[in-house]
């Protein structure tokens, strides 16, 4: 089992049931405690991106994985030998800035914008641009090197994270977070 995201255990349901006793490797740390908490018994970390994970799962030598994962992903190369079962167990949907937001931005109120993905960075750039904002007045983190591209260039500062998660984005930026754990 393959698990890019901690929403996909939380969110596969019954369904899940029959495989949760099978070794479910977790792109990252948050993923495999989602999963802990979600009833899998044997989780592994590995990766920390989904090409990472997936040439470590072909590693160990699995020929075959279910891949529980959202609507829209990451689409990667997967290594030879390596046959993955997809199935979308939810949907993340993107939504527009909030009037307050918005007025956050145009106001220059705004010091950082954390991108998580590259689907999201480029909607959000799509939704600065349309603000008539100044891409030169706005910073932008990204969990990595394709959320940096899709969001395009022009801004204040500009950086990716060197590992992909909330730390690795904020660390990038230069920020703290006091926010208890999950």
């Amino acid at each position: 089992m393959l698990l890019t995201s901690p929403q996909a255990p939380r969110l596969a349901g019954p369904a899940a049931d029959p495989y949760r006793e099978l070794p479910a490797f977790a792109v990252g740390e948050r993923t495999a405690a989602a999963a802990r908490a979600a009833g899998f018994a044997d989780v592994r970390e590995a990766g920390g991106n989904v090409v990472a994970l997936q040439a470590a799962v072909a590693a160990v030598g699995v020929g075959r994985a279910l891949h529980l994962a959202g609507a829209h992903r990451t689409e990667a190369a997967v290594p030879p030998g390596l046959r993955l079962i997809v199935r979308a167990v939810y949907e993340a949907r993107l939504a527009d800035l909030t009037a307050e937001a918005a007025a956050a931005r145009r106001g220059g109120a705004v010091d950082w914008t954390l991108l998580f993905s590259a689907r999201t960075a480029a909607q959000f750039a799509r939704l600065h641009d349309g603000l008539g904002a100044a891409r030169a007045a706005a910073s932008i983190a990204a969990i990595g090197p394709t959320a940096l591209a899709a969001a395009g260039g022009g801004w204040r500062r500009a950086v990716a994270a060197a590992a992909p998660n909330e730390a690795g984005i904020l660390a990038a930026a230069g920020l703290t977070c006091d926010k208890p754990p999950a």
